[in-house]
């Protein structure tokens, strides 16, 4: 059997539906499992050793709906396909799977997407997004129960760190990351700030930076006013996918907003403690909870909500949580440790 995943347009979600592949294989073992995969995240196929072949998607190439047929017909020259799953609830990746030939078209029911769809179901609303995805595995072949392991495999990643680039020894590791695409989950950069230099004096900790090469002059603005360079390694812009992932392994834990990032080092096994402004952790925080720590403002009337910009304007969500209650976390997680 020949299966063709079209997988999620966000870092955080294609870790999340790692889980999905996982199961896809558990469920059907003979099948050959091909993924579409947007051009920007392509690096991450090299974590997912489920997949036998995988397809680029770019926007710029196959723009709109036009494009999104075209680019369905060029998979459907490729290989014919037996069955076409679409994990985005987008309009435009059922009508891949429909040019796609696939003979079994299989998605959550949104976006009038049902006439593309040989299966559409109702998404459940009370699941993790990782759930949500397995949900739809066993909706259309309940005869198999398999559970969710979100993870990646390492295996075939190679690291882009050069030597020189490696993190001090000796000293805790802490991966910090600021950004997001979502203006109302970024850590607001006095947030950054304080709570940086409150890390370096509780924990004699050496922070490292991340962030995308767009990012990085908001980084450097951080770093600079922490004003303690000999404590800081900026990563901003110098890491891809790979190298990211990589250097999530070789720190000892990892703060960050709701993001990308927390999902990719919790999913390398990192312990991961989530500033979680916008957003609802019961469906988007990383998935395994024994490695991930999610920390609110308390008493914010409108939280949670779901939007990338803050309605009101004033983020209160993320500018209200409290750097001490960041450090207690931390504290007890430490200790734990010994």
């Amino acid at each position: 059997m020949n299966i063709l995943v079209r997988l999620p347009n966000w870092l955080g979600d294609i870790v999340m539906s790692s889980g999905f592949l996982n199961a896809l294989a558990l469920t059907y073992p003979d099948s050959t499992i091909d993924i579409i995969i947007k051009d920007s995240l392509k690096e991450l196929v090299a974590f997912l050793p489920q997949v036998n072949n995988h397809f680029i998607f770019s926007r710029n190439q196959y723009k709109g709906l036009t494009g999104a047929a075209r680019f369905g017909h060029y998979c459907a020259l490729q290989k014919k396909y037996d069955l076409f799953f679409s994990l985005p609830d987008s309009f435009s990746s059922a009508v891949v799977g429909f040019f796609s030939r696939s003979r079994r078209r299989i998605g959550y029911s949104a976006e009038l997407r049902s006439m593309l769809l040989t299966h559409a179901y109702k998404k459940p609303g009370d699941l993790h997004r990782a759930e949500e995805y397995i949900h739809l595995l066993q909706k259309f072949d309940s005869n198999k129960k398999v559970g969710c392991i979100v993870k990646l495999s390492f295996d075939n990643a190679v690291s882009c760190l050069t030597p020189h680039s490696e993190p001090l020894h000796g000293r805790l590791k802490i991966l910090f990351n600021m950004h997001s695409a979502a203006q109302s989950r970024k850590i607001p950069q006095s947030k950054s700030i304080s709570l940086c230099k409150l890390l370096i004096n509780r924990f004699n900790c050496h922070l490292l930076f991340t962030g995308s090469a767009a990012e990085m002059e908001a980084t450097m603005s951080v770093i600079a006013a922490i004003n303690s360079p000999e404590n800081c390694t900026d990563y901003s812009g110098k890491c891809n996918l790979v190298s990211l992932t990589q250097l999530c392994t070789k720190v000892d834990f990892v703060i960050s907003s709701d993001s990308g990032i927390a999902h990719l080092a919790n999913a390398a096994g990192k312990h991961v403690f989530v500033l979680f402004g916008a957003g609802n952790e019961k469906n988007t925080a990383p998935y395994n909870s024994q490695k991930c720590t999610v920390i609110r403002a308390d008493g914010i009337p409108c939280a949670p909500c779901i939007s990338n910009t803050c309605r009101y304007g004033h983020i209160h969500c993320m500018n209200l949580i409290d750097e001490n209650k960041i450090i207690e976390a931390i504290s007890t997680y430490l200790t734990k440790q010994l």
